[in-house]
């Protein structure tokens, strides 16, 4: 009865061979991060979401079957608040004194991991190509978690930040109290294309992703300054601005696959 079980499962497998693959991807990422909101501010003077680019990594593990892949990924993103200060006294009509800080962008950033599922959906067939080489398209769309850094890297490694420049003319600062609100939700959504060989094999993934967040992560009580030293008409002072970030980001990866089982 043993033997007839064993036979039984290696038939199985051996079929199921045929339509199912488990392989994963390595990815090196570049994600665009820094998209935050805001509400009640001076959107001439404050831009409270700059996207700015970094570099960073990932992980897909992928069970293909005919229809629909089921497609598990891990990501190190950058959780990140950038904002911009623009001196308003600059800005035209008032061009008659341009010596100084016109804008600065400001911000710091840490790293935080997504935990994601999505179903991937492939062409059926491969495309041409540069150079004889040919392509598979793909996207996929999913859910993801984040669990956030905890309360305690907030409180001791993550509590504050301040960051600002001058000169003889003109000055731009800040200040900014950290705040974590909880863990993250995703939704993500990535299109792209497989390089594959002329037996079908992917040599190289190339993509770009979208990772929506739903909740908010943290938020900062940001107080900036900006203006001319020695004018106090043209002196800015704002305590107390919120800044809200979801951990939203957007970006391409190029990855290697690496067969799991065939």
């Amino acid at each position: 009865m043993r033997k007839l079980i064993y036979i039984m499962i290696f038939i199985s497998i051996q079929q199921n061979g045929n339509t199912q693959k488990l392989y994963s991807v390595v990815n090196l990422t570049a994600p665009f991060s820094g998209i935050s909101y805001t509400g009640g501010h001076n959107s001439q003077e404050f831009k409270p979401s700059v996207a700015r680019i970094n570099l960073s990594w990932g992980v897909d593990i992928i069970y293909r079957r005919k229809k629909v892949n089921h497609k598990f990924s891990v990501e190190q993103m950058p959780f990140e608040k950038y904002f911009k200060l623009v001196n308003k006294y600059m800005l035209p009509p008032n061009t008659e004194q341009l010596l100084g800080h016109v804008r600065i962008n400001f911000g710091t950033a840490i790293d935080h991991f997504i935990f994601s599922y999505a179903l991937q959906k492939e062409g059926k067939k491969e495309k041409g190509f540069l150079f004889d080489s040919k392509i598979r398209f793909n996207y996929s769309a999913g859910v993801g978690v984040s669990f956030n850094r905890s309360k305690g890297y907030y409180r001791n490694l993550y509590a504050n930040s301040s960051d600002g420049a001058s000169n003889q003319y003109t000055y731009m600062a800040y200040d900014a109290v950290h705040y974590r609100d909880g863990f993250g939700l995703f939704v993500r959504g990535t299109g792209g294309f497989d390089f594959v060989n002329k037996r079908g094999k992917r040599k190289l993934s190339v993509n770009l992703f979208y990772n929506q967040g739903l909740k908010d992560m943290a938020h900062f009580d940001i107080h900036y300054r900006y203006g001319y030293w020695n004018d106090p008409a043209k002196q800015v002072g704002v305590p107390k601005l919120v800044l809200r970030s979801r951990g939203t980001v957007f970006g391409l990866s190029v990855g290697i696959p690496i067969t799991l089982l065939k």
